[in-house]
């Protein structure tokens, strides 16, 4: 009978566990969001408290009041933000729409098409994921700054318009296609960039809406490369713009920092939704 007993409490504890072991990690990736969301429609002095509290609480009469915008109209002034979230726009969004089009392209070459020197050019690019980014950093901006782009639209996208771990996971996509539709295609006179537009492309959606979601996000938060090319807000995007609230007193412009963060991942959201399937 304890046998039965110890075997069905480990049973039970062995199926309970993994469901467990995922709250938690979704609460402490959702946690600190959920936190940030409430606190922006709290008033200033009523976000730093010794106790998180999500509801809007007084810190000194302790009652509860109606949510405020205020947080939200104060960032929304202080930042210029229509710009910002303009300009993190467009150059997100052309440098998504600019990878996924290169990117393909060179996954495919290298999965399909045979050339001289295919897996040696291959292999150099694989290799250059190694490269610390700091690394990449400094000739970059030597070349962007010999080329003129300094504080320019161009400065932002050209150096992004490709990704060599995007491009291996499309190629590795690529190759699990079946070679005999490129052998029907070629027989009814298709060229390989045919193959590739019109065939490829359209059974590839998957991996296209995987690498734009990645890049999206990845260029929408991108802090570093703007910080070092841009010294102008005329061309600010919403990372360097919340970086502004670091320069100034925390505790003066903390509620302005947490409601403009709110509306930095509203856009990555809608994009996460769009493309999730």
């Amino acid at each position: 009978m304890c046998n039965k007993v110890s075997g069905f409490t480990k049973k039970r504890v062995t199926r309970i566990f993994p469901y467990a072991l995922l709250i938690i990690c979704v609460l402490a990736t959702t946690g600190p969001f959920i936190w940030m969301l409430a606190s922006s429609f709290k008033h200033a002095r009523d976000i730093s408290t010794l106790v998180p509290n999500l509801l809007p609480v007084d810190k000194v009469t302790g009652k509860i009041y109606v949510p405020t915008m205020e947080n939200y109209e104060q960032a929304i002034e202080y930042l210029d933000f229509g710009r910002m979230f303009l300009n993190s726009f467009l150059i997100t969004s052309i440098i998504t729409i600019l990878n996924v089009l290169f990117n393909s392209m060179a996954a495919f070459a290298f999965a399909r098409i045979p050339f001289r020197g295919k897996n040696p050019v291959f292999y150099v690019m694989l290799a250059s994921l190694m490269l610390p980014y700091p690394a990449v950093l400094v000739p970059t901006f030597y070349i962007i700054k010999v080329m003129g782009m300094l504080n320019s639209y161009q400065g932002l996208i050209a150096p992004n318009i490709a990704s060599v771990a995007a491009m291996f996971l499309m190629r590795q996509f690529f190759r699990t296609l079946p070679h005999e539709i490129d052998e029907a295609a070629q027989i009814d006179g298709c060229s390989y960039f045919r193959i590739y537009w019109n065939i490829a492309l359209p059974m590839s959606t998957p991996i296209l809406a995987t690498s734009a979601i990645f890049t999206f996000i990845w260029h929408w938060n991108n802090y570093i490369w703007p910080l070092v090319i841009i010294n102008s807000t005329k061309f600010y995007t919403i990372p360097l713009g919340l970086g502004l609230f670091v320069s100034g007193p925390a505790e003066l412009k903390k509620h302005m920092m947490i409601a403009g963060a709110v509306l930095a991942v509203i856009p990555v959201l809608i994009v996460f939704l769009i493309f999730q399937r």
